[in-house]
């Protein structure tokens, strides 16, 4: 495995890993290759993996799937009732979001993560499924209620955000940081 990366480096003529501190971060050239390697491993995995159906009636097995509560809520019931209906043997825990800013799915604790961000490590697949938008809420006569409202004007202004999780960065920083404006 030592060899490896010394491969790679060879046949693509970039690091594609480098040292940051103690941890290993893609290149960018790397991260411009994600997606190809990503979609040459899955028909490379395709082609190699023997042909059986998956029998889910005779499936034993425990999955975890970790997401926001409120997420989790609307889709338990209908999540539970197919899946004892076709796979009668597996067994589900569903779990709320962690409380924490850094989180680390890749330590084999959680099978599905349902989330608002896209994971920054390129051995991480996601899919966006669906979309949500953000709603100001103004009391009538709020200096903001008057004309549009965009990033830099809301900027300005004194607000909260709350995070029921603790969390110090979230969706609200991520739309200022975006458009290049500094936020509450």
């Amino acid at each position: 495995m030592s060899r490896t990366p010394a491969r790679i480096r060879r046949a693509t003529g970039d690091d594609i890993l480098v040292r940051v501190g103690r941890t290993m971060v893609p290149t960018p050239r790397a991260l411009e290759l994600r997606e190809e390697t990503r979609e040459l491993v899955r028909r490379a995995t395709a082609v190699l993996t023997p042909v059986h159906d998956l029998d889910l009636a005779r499936l034993n097995r425990h999955f975890t799937v970790r997401g926001h509560d409120a997420l989790l809520g609307v889709l338990a019931a209908p999540l539970i009732a197919r899946t004892g209906a076709t796979a009668p043997n597996v067994r589900l825990s569903l779990l709320a979001e962690p409380s924490a800013d850094q989180r680390d799915p890749t330590r084999g604790q959680v099978d599905l993560e349902i989330g608002a961000s896209e994971p920054d490590r390129p051995e991480i697949s996601s899919e966006v499924v669906g979309t949500d938008r953000m709603v100001l809420a103004l009391r009538r006569g709020h200096p903001l209620a008057k004309g549009k409202v965009d990033a830099e004007k809301l900027g300005r202004m004194s607000f909260v955000t709350v995070s029921r999780r603790g969390r110090l960065h979230g969706a609200v920083d991520d739309a200022f940081a975006e458009r290049g404006c500094a936020g509450g």
